[in-house]
């Protein structure tokens, strides 16, 4: 309830936890600013309640109930900054705190219907193959889209991206 800042650093490349992870931000309404600093380390600056909304009790619930959900990831690094009586305090947690969350663990689920798709794209199209996608695409501000699918042409660069759901 008192921090100001909140760095979280999870590290993965598995695009399911990454998708679980944005989609828990945007049930709890988590203001986040998304960075990928390396191909298996995705930053992510948390509006803390003191920052924005100046102590709103609502922001640090919605903050509080995240945080479990934070825990329930393989890797991570949450820092954060809190106000204390006697100045600016700092906090780390991570993974190897051994913490517990009261959550269960949420997998990332790819519905059926995806794969018959892929299949079905791919058996009919020789000059396109379409994959599950495995990119964050990052479009501009603190706007990204985490796409399903991902359209290639082989023996180029060219890729076209389809995000079904969200």
């Amino acid at each position: 309830f008192n921090a100001k800042d909140l760095e979280l650093t999870v590290s993965t490349k598995d695009l399911g936890i990454r998708r679980t992870l944005f989609r828990l931000l945007k049930f709890h309404q988590i203001i986040a600013k998304a960075a990928e600093t390396s191909a298996t380390e995705l930053c992510l600056s948390l509006s803390g309640p003191l920052s924005i909304f100046d102590g709103a009790p609502s922001y640090g619930l919605r903050s509080a109930n995240f945080f479990p959900h934070i825990l329930n990831l393989p890797k991570f690094r949450l820092t954060a900054k809190i106000k204390t009586p006697k100045g600016i305090a700092e906090l780390t947690v991570s993974e190897l705190n051994k913490l517990k969350s009261h959550y269960q663990r949420k997998n990332a689920f790819v519905p059926e219907e995806f794969n018959t798709v892929l299949e079905e794209f791919n058996k009919k199209q020789e000059k396109i193959s379409m994959a599950l996608s495995a990119e964050m695409l990052h479009l501009g501000r603190q706007n990204f889209c985490l796409p399903d699918f991902t359209l290639s042409i082989p023996g180029t660069k060219e890729r076209l991206h389809i995000e079904l759901f969200h």
